[in-house]
């Protein structure tokens, strides 16, 4: 991708991410915020209960257990704590508790004198006169709440399945907070946040999900936008080198065919004259160079389907047995090993003119060449690709290729040989793309080359032709 390619990605990959930052953000926050509301609500009716209970109980005879603890009192003396489950008063108690209990929908009441030892308890777990079962823990709301200041139990606290507590101070005869009722409620609202979270927790996974699609589809978007764009410009250095090829062309071609055949002249003029024969030859050999050229920007200045030849078919192992016979006298020269694997299987002819292939093929394996120098080794392999194509590859044990390079690989006049054109690879890719081809390469420094070729084959062709078909005919039937 391109620098501006990269930075589009980056930007919405991180868009993403605080998406989904936010989008988690809001969901913790939604559900601490509806724990806090819930507590506050079970506050306020704990609060309501003990408010109510507290008028009852000290308006009802069993006021009379209250002065228990009072040393002033002459009702019951604080030492008869034991006697007190005997008394009317305690029962009379004992019975608005449980009938509260049951109209609230607590989980229980119990009543606790000063000193934290219990009078009453609807949930019968502790006898008069046991440390409270909270004592420990609440010492100071209860200490506050002694002081005539109702307190709850605090929000946050574990373990989360101890009941909700709200000390509320009963009052005797003489206005004098003696006692504490503590109503106790579970939090069944923390079954509602489990499942709250639960299904959060799924949407939450649901909406990644799809924003990560979303961003995978926008990074294929942006791929292809970005192939789009590189395609443009080649196509645009592709018509203005057009432009310069057939105007080199005209310039050129026929003072150099007039340059050649003086040079041929002179050659055969100056037979026997090494240093001048030698002249001559070099100059005919650079003068072939420049036609060579010439031809090269010629085929780059032709329209894109000017030289697609076909609709015919080509053999392809029997391709590569024929082109490596014409190079295999250069490669041994050289000392390079060619080799070619043959499929074990019959595989599909492929959907191009055998001319095409031959001289695409041709530019790679000589790239290749030159790229092994001596003692090298080039392998060829042809085999099944997808969707019925065929995967033609060209592996060298050359040089390699830098990173750096890789990508403009195959842009025209970009070359790493010294008298290089840089259009070889250029030429070979049109080629193949003309035929609904591709070629990529994949290297890395010091580990030799691979240039993996994709043809289409003969079936794959009429399919592709046969969904063009229905798509024009169902565009005629709209």
């Amino acid at each position: 991708m391109t620098h501006f390619g990269n930075i589009r990605s980056i930007a919405t990959w991180i868009s993403i991410a605080l998406i989904l930052i936010l989008f988690w953000s809001m969901g913790f926050y939604l559900m601490r915020l509806t724990e806090r509301v819930k507590e506050q609500a079970l506050d306020k009716e704990l609060a309501d209960a003990g408010r109510e209970l507290t008028k009852q109980i000290q308006s009802d005879d069993a006021s009379l257990v209250l002065e228990y603890g009072d040393p002033q009192s002459s009702v019951y003396p604080w030492e008869t704590l034991a006697m007190l489950p005997e008394t009317l008063a305690y029962g009379r108690l004992q019975t608005i508790l449980s009938g509260a209990v049951l109209e609230y929908g607590l989980s229980g009441l119990a009543v606790i004198d000063g000193d934290g030892a219990v009078i009453c308890d609807t949930r019968g777990e502790q006898l008069i006169g046991e440390a409270f079962r909270y004592e420990e823990r609440d010492k100071t709301l209860i200490a506050e709440a002694l002081n005539g200041f109702p307190q709850a139990s605090p929000r946050k606290e574990f373990p989360r399945s101890l009941p909700k507590r709200f000390y509320t101070p009963l009052r005797n005869s003489k206005n004098r907070a003696v006692a504490l009722l503590c109503v106790e409620r579970r939090r069944g609202y923390l079954e509602e946040i489990r499942e709250l979270k639960t299904r959060m927790f799924a949407l939450m996974l649901v909406g990644a999900g799809l924003l990560l699609l979303v961003g995978l589809g926008q990074q294929q978007a942006l791929k292809r936008l970005d192939l789009m764009e590189r395609a443009m410009e080649q196509n645009d250095r592709l018509q203005s080198l057009g432009v310069m090829a057939a105007g080199l062309a005209h310039e050129l071609r026929n003072p150099l065919q007039i340059m050649r055949v003086t040079a041929e002249e002179l050659r055969y003029e100056v037979k026997g004259d090494a240093a001048l024969e030698d002249m001559s030859s070099d100059m005919i050999v650079e003068i072939d160079r420049m036609n060579r050229l010439i031809q090269q920007l010629l085929q780059f200045s032709r329209p894109e389907d000017s030289d697609v030849r076909g609709p015919e078919v080509c053999d392809v192992p029997g391709l590569i047995e024929s082109m490596m016979n014409m190079v295999r006298k250069n490669m041994k020269r050289q000392s390079t090993a060619l080799v070619f694997d043959p499929p074990a299987e019959e595989l599909p002819r492929a959907a191009i003119h055998p001319d095409a292939l031959r001289q695409a093929l041709l530019n790679v394996v000589l790239n290749a060449g030159d790229a092994v120098g001596e003692n090298g080794r080039i392998e060829i392999s042809l085999q099944r690709g997808k969707h019925h194509a065929l995967r033609l590859e060209v592996h060298d044990n050359g040089c390699g290729i830098d990173p750096k390079r890789l990508g403009r690989i195959f842009d025209p006049f970009y070359s790493g040989k010294p008298g290089g054109t840089g259009l070889g690879l250029s030429i070979t890719r049109r080629i193949l793309e003309r035929y609904g081809g591709s070629i990529e390469l994949e290297s890395k420094p010091g580990q030799g080359a691979k240039a993996i070729i994709t043809l289409l084959t003969v079936k794959e062709m009429e399919t592709d032709e046969n969904a063009k078909t229905q798509s024009r005919e169902e565009s005629k039937g709209r």
